[in-house]
């Protein structure tokens, strides 16, 4: 299997991992001894199926295409500039602190809100003027 591709187990791990919670609580709420559920992760696992994918998610507060598409999740806050050059994308993202990303994207979010709201009133301003400009003067 080539570096660069992430696999449904390393997905499943980083979602958990990123959680915080470990193989054993999972495995519990899915029913399952922690071997069984340490399967599911094995980075060769195409062997699962899409009801207990859905299982996985709720225990992980997550939305399934979430899980599918961490190999998409861009890195916002990190000095590694290609992730090829890592050799596994699986040991990139385990590395990331979803939580300081998640506020790290919050933070532009809110910073583009300003942005916004700055240009907003701007235009307001140069709209008044502009009506000041062309309205009739009293005599």
């Amino acid at each position: 299997m080539p570096n660069n591709i992430i696999t449904i187990g390393n997905k499943l791990r980083v979602a958990r991992a990123s959680k915080g919670l470990s193989q054993d609580y999972v495995a519990s709420k899915l029913g399952l001894s922690q071997q069984q559920y340490r399967r599911f992760e094995n980075e060769d696992q195409n062997q699962i199926t899409w009801g207990r994918l859905e299982q996985i998610a709720k225990i992980l507060e997550t939305d399934l295409d979430v899980i599918l598409s961490i190999d998409k999740i861009p890195i916002f806050n990190s000095d590694i500039k290609d992730c090829h050059q890592v050799g596994n994308l699986s040991a990139t993202y385990q590395n990331i602190d979803f939580e300081k990303e998640r506020l790290s994207y919050q933070k532009y979010i809110d910073d583009l809100k300003d942005e916004v709201t700055f240009y907003q009133q701007l235009l307001e301003k140069a709209i008044l003027k502009k009506q000041d400009d062309n309205s009739p003067e009293l005599q």
